[in-house]
């Protein structure tokens, strides 16, 4: 199974969660992969903060060379049009970051890991799954 990391489970990682840590050393390196935005978030982060959390900085680069980054492009842009236009609809909306995660979730067909399930739960047809559980 393939799995797209969101920002929130990157963050916790880089934090040294037990929960999401352990999780990731039980799956093959090959099956896991992060957004392009995902990095953007991760690393605007490192740009606000420029002179502090140089041992997590370290940790994302190497984390960044083992895991794929997946592109934004036609395939996830439609999947984010079709997911903001029924979360319009529905008056559930999402922020913007999210919307872009969960298409590229869907644009690829695989399992997107976030705990910020109270919002992702919100996209129909996204598998879901949270890591900072056992």
């Amino acid at each position: 199974m393939k799995y797209l990391l969101d920002t929130c489970i990157v963050s916790k990682f880089l934090k040294d969660d037990f929960c999401v840590s352990k999780h990731l050393e039980r799956t093959d390196p090959n099956d896991l992969g992060i957004s392009i935005i995902t990095k953007l978030e991760i690393n605007y982060g490192f740009a606000l903060h420029p002179n502090n959390f140089q041992k997590q900085r370290k940790r994302w680069e190497n984390f960044c060379t083992v895991v794929q980054t997946y592109p934004f492009g036609d395939s996830e842009q439609i999947a984010a049009v079709e997911i903001k236009t029924a979360l319009h609809k529905q008056g559930k909306m999402i922020g913007s970051f999210d919307i872009l995660i969960a298409a590229t979730a869907q644009a690829r067909k695989i399992t997107c890991v976030t705990n910020n399930t109270h919002e992702f739960i919100r996209v129909s047809e996204l598998n879901l799954v949270d890591w900072t559980q056992e």
